[in-house]
């Protein structure tokens, strides 16, 4: 039947956590294979066992790029690695890198659908979003220092200049 799936030391209620070998025990179970073969693993930690689940679907390459941000955002949320320099230590990225990566959960709407199509590279999306980053930050110091209306930190134009909105054509590969 194939390799066995790794599974967690049963909890309190005697409930079974995969740490590997999800798809092989979802499709095991819907061709009706029983028994299944399980090794039982030694204690992890949860931060270990959600990195080994990172680390396995980047290989396989099922993650997409805006899956990716929003999984490592996740675990910074959820204290399981409590500091971007730990993380990139644990995954093995740089800190710069983690970075990088984490700047995709601030795109916009539009942007996000294009990178979820493939129609803009991750490296265009980090681009994109550190832009609108440093374009938001510069808009607040502005208002802070109280910037008379028209320079730009209130959102309106300056005298002899138009704004407009840029609309985003889906690029085609």
């Amino acid at each position: 039947q194939g390799l066995p799936a790794c599974v967690l030391p049963p909890d309190a209620k005697g409930t079974y956590g995969v740490w590997e070998g999800c798809r092989r025990l979802a499709s095991a179970t819907e061709l009706g294979w029983k028994p299944l073969g399980c090794v039982v693993m030694p204690q992890k930690s949860e931060a270990e066992a959600s990195l080994r689940g990172y680390v396995l679907n980047k290989q396989r390459e099922d993650l997409n790029p805006l899956e990716e941000a929003e999984y490592l955002a996740s675990v910074l949320e959820s204290k399981t690695i409590p500091t971007q320099a730990a993380l990139a230590k644990t995954t093995g990225l740089t800190g710069a890198r983690i970075s990088q990566i984490l700047l995709r959960n601030e795109l916009s709407g539009e942007h996000k659908d294009l990178l979820r199509k493939g129609k803009i590279t991750s490296r265009d999306a980090e681009s994109i979003a550190l832009a609108a980053r440093r374009e938001r930050e510069a808009a607040a110091k502005k208002r802070e220092a109280g910037a008379p209306a028209g320079d730009g930190g209130d959102g309106a134009a300056p005298p002899g200049f138009l704004r407009v909105r840029v609309e985003i054509a889906e690029l085609s590969r």
